[in-house]
């Protein structure tokens, strides 16, 4: 049974999966969610484990495998793939006060425009 939230969260990753996962169920296709559950392990002296998905960089290790096995199987996953440091420096140009994010465009825009295309 499709039961709408009580609470709508916000997002552009929420209204994206939403409206996919909608038009799925509209066109009577099937949708599956996967849960990772997994046995701690290690490589070359970094641990994974449950515990440790706070960590950004293990949990993108870990869903970057996860995908991968997906993939594999042959199998339509509709994770967008996000280079980690590319979101930290977004979250950081968009902590800058508005004049200085101003600044640094004009002054990325000055330079382009010498630049071939």
């Amino acid at each position: 049974m499709l039961t709408p939230s009580r609470s709508s969260k916000g997002g552009e990753t929420n209204r994206r999966l939403n409206k996919i996962f909608l038009d799925a169920i509209a066109s009577e296709r099937k949708v599956f969610l996967d849960i990772a559950d997994f046995q701690p392990f290690e490589i070359d002296g970094v641990v994974f484990s449950p515990e440790k998905l706070s960590d950004p960089f293990r949990r993108a290790v870990l869903e970057n495998i996860f995908l991968l096995h997906a993939q594999q199987e042959g199998w339509g996953v509709l994770n967008k793939t996000v280079n980690l440091a590319e979101k930290q420096a977004v979250r950081y140009f968009m902590k800058l006060p508005a004049h200085r994010r101003k600044e640094l465009i004009n002054s990325v825009l000055k330079k382009k425009q010498g630049e071939p295309l």
